[in-house]
């Protein structure tokens, strides 16, 4: 698509800062900023894997996680790219057809070709949207597999005594609140000892305003994140952010979809057409814009 075909295109009788922008907007304003607060985080990690060695499991498993990241992302930007140019043509020929006097037959064909080819667009952005969110999902599972590793230096987590850590203090809280059931019911016993395999624990009752478990049987709180893993918690995040932006432009295109599926009805008298075609317009062109500012690698203008 030429500079000069789209430079042609009229300009909209709206603003694209338009509140009405959501959610695209929502989605894709800052998403050049996360890109480059990604790769840090992929920095980040990396430095502090580098320590185990150059063929340590995990090292060569994030590398690969860090190459996956960037062909996804230039796959995306591909796509991004190949979706504006399609939609500026549309913006440039098909739309102003509302305003010209070609027979409605005429329109409405260009409109199924639309329609058509649209479709193939819908598909890739659904298509991007399931890669985030596959990478993002290896990501999670990364963490799972530091902790798995029980020779690792500097305050790697273990993930298996985070999850131990998490079930003792939902067993604490159950037994805290059946213990306090208990209390109400039976005020009149002095005390109760439960035994739940090898936990065993023993209530008194007396006249304070709550009972609870002996000291002993306290869960400790769950110790807090290690830098290492609030970079790859932080990063599992802001991959995700970018596969809400591509279902975002999955969803746009199902509405252009629906609203210029309206049209093909044979009975559709021209004025309605018309009236259609203009609705479409704007989400046309805020999808162009996102589509535009992502395959140059900036942010939208909207």
């Amino acid at each position: 698509m030429s500079t000069e075909l789209v430079a042609r295109t009229p300009p909209p009788p709206y603003s694209l800062s338009d509140p009405r922008s959501h959610p695209l907007k929502e989605c894709f304003t800052g998403l050049l900023n996360k890109q480059a607060q990604i790769q840090k985080l992929f920095d980040f990690v990396a430095d502090s894997l580098h320590q185990l060695g150059p063929h340590h499991p995990l090292v060569e498993e994030w590398a690969a996680l860090r190459q996956s990241h960037r062909q996804t992302y230039q796959n995306s930007q591909e796509h991004a790219g190949r979706c504006a140019d399609f939609l500026a043509y549309y913006l440039e020929v098909v739309v102003p057809l509302s305003e010209s006097d070609v027979p409605l037959s005429q329109k409405r064909e260009l409109t199924r070709q639309f329609l058509d080819a649209i479709d193939k667009y819908r598909l890739d952005a659904r298509a991007c949207s399931t890669q985030f969110d596959s990478l993002s999902q290896r990501i999670g599972r990364f963490r799972v597999d530091c902790g798995s590793q029980r020779r690792m230096a500097g305050g790697f987590w273990s993930t298996v005594k985070d999850c131990c850590a998490a079930l003792c203090e939902a067993v604490s809280a159950l037994l805290n609140h059946f213990v306090t059931l208990v209390r109400r019911l039976l005020s009149g016993v002095k005390n109760i000892h439960v035994e739940l395999g090898p936990l065993r624990m023993n209530a008194d009752f007396d006249n304070s305003d709550y009972s609870r478990l002996l000291d002993e049987y306290e869960m400790q709180p769950r110790r807090p994140p290690t830098r290492l893993e609030a970079a790859v918690l932080s990063l599992k995040g802001k991959v995700g952010e970018f596969e809400d932006a591509w279902d975002a432009v999955r969803k746009s295109c199902d509405t252009l979809q629906t609203q210029l599926g309206l049209v093909q009805s044979v009975a559709t008298p021209p004025a309605y057409y018309d009236l259609c075609l203009e609705k479409a317009r704007r989400e046309l062109m805020l999808l162009h814009e996102c589509m535009s500012a992502y395959s140059q690698g900036r942010e939208p203008l909207i």
